[in-house]
């Protein structure tokens, strides 16, 4: 299979078929997170996640966004599902004491996943001087994310938001400052999907649903100022994300 997806992808070059270039390359690195779930060992699941960023990271960073919407939202998603499943093994690694990581690489893996996260949530956003997306009775600061009326695309963006928290209240840092520095982001995140799910509530009689984690992110905006305020007392852990 993935001998005939590169050789597709030689054929259907960026430059003549993007579409199909783009979706051979998902195709195959979704063959590699498959394996990824099949392998047994921590370092042949951390590199076969490298090899998905290796190959989509580069080729959505080329493509059209007003003509590829739809391509770079599923790529960039991808993209920062890789780094976050990289950085967790590599973390548990390290809190396990299987493997010695320097803080410096997992700084770079969250970074990774949390750019990508972001530039997702990012093609959501209306340009500045759309009509269509101004709400006189919006709140101020909101994000007013568009195209999410669809509960199934709403569900998309919203566990985005809320894998995106996740990563930055984990990521670690040299120092307090910096763990309570991430851990408000973390805060302000998850607020911001506790509002979003107050102005866009899921239909109770639908299959797609947020319950689980909106309960999370409630419980989080509860819990982290506790656990900013006791940092100094806490033990970061040997990845430094604790």
């Amino acid at each position: 299979a993935i001998s005939h997806v590169t050789k597709v992808r030689g054929v259907l070059t960026l430059d003549e078929a993007a579409s199909d270039n783009v979706a051979a390359a998902q195709d195959l690195s979704r063959v590699f997170a498959h394996l990824a779930a099949l392998a047994p060992l921590d370092d042949d699941k951390t590199k076969l996640h490298k090899r998905r960023i290796d190959l989509l990271e580069p080729l959505v960073e080329q493509l059209n966004i007003a003509a590829f919407d739809w391509l770079c939202k599923e790529t960039w998603v991808e993209v920062a599902e890789a780094y976050r499943d990289m950085f967790d093994i590599k973390v548990t690694q390290v809190e396990a004491g299987l493997k010695k990581v320097t803080q410096e690489k997992l700084v770079a893996l969250a970074d990774g996943s949390i750019k990508a996260y972001k530039r997702f949530l990012g093609l959501f956003e209306a340009p500045a001087n759309d009509p269509d997306a101004k709400h006189e009775t919006w709140p101020k600061g909101l994000p007013n994310p568009q195209g999410i009326k669809e509960m199934r695309f709403r569900r998309w963006y919203l566990v985005a938001r809320f894998s995106l928290a996740r990563v930055i209240s984990r990521k670690p840092s040299a120092d307090l400052l910096g763990r309570k520095a991430y851990l408000t982001q973390a805060i302000d995140e998850y607020k911001t999907i506790v509002a979003l799910c107050e102005r866009l509530p899921f239909d109770k009689a639908g299959k797609e649903r947020f319950d689980d984690e909106l309960e999370i992110c409630k419980e989080m905006v509860v819990l982290l100022p506790t656990k900013i305020a006791r940092l100094h007392t806490l033990n970061p852990g040997k990845s430094g994300t604790g």
